[in-house]
């Protein structure tokens, strides 16, 4: 999916609905047809640009884009501070969560700079902070 890579979700999501409007007006330009005998022009041009033009961008991106799997490694840090259960209010108990990560995170920060343990290529969090 080179729009996904290009643009992540709102570019891959926008080129979905694109594609799904350019589909019900090529359905409703044939439903006209039927209807009146006659294909309006505009119909059927709207319905062609809605669905070729994402398709037309992804396949033009895909040079852009590489999926080739990469030699080497990564470093990667989790991150996990725990979750409170002690009768926090929702809000309390997700700053409470967020509070535990940004801990932990700056306890690795100390322990990297005291040189006990090397330098990772990027801290992962859980979803929940």
């Amino acid at each position: 999916l080179p729009l996904a890579a290009l643009g992540g979700t709102p570019v891959l999501g926008f080129a979905v609905v694109l594609c799904g409007f350019g589909l019900y007006a090529a359905g409703r330009a044939l439903y006209e047809r039927r209807a009146r005998g006659v294909l309006p022009r505009t119909a059927a041009l709207t319905a062609g640009v809605a669905v070729l033009l994402p398709l037309a961008g992804a396949f033009a991106s895909r040079a852009l884009v590489s999926d080739e799997a990469e030699a080497g490694t990564a470093r990667v840090a989790l991150i996990q501070g725990n979750v409170p259960q002690a009768g926090l209010e929702f809000n309390a108990q997700r700053r409470a969560v967020l509070d535990y990560h940004v801990k932990e995170t700056k306890r690795l920060a100390e322990r990297v700079d005291r040189g006990e343990v090397k330098r990772p290529d990027f801290v992962l969090w859980p979803e929940n902070s």
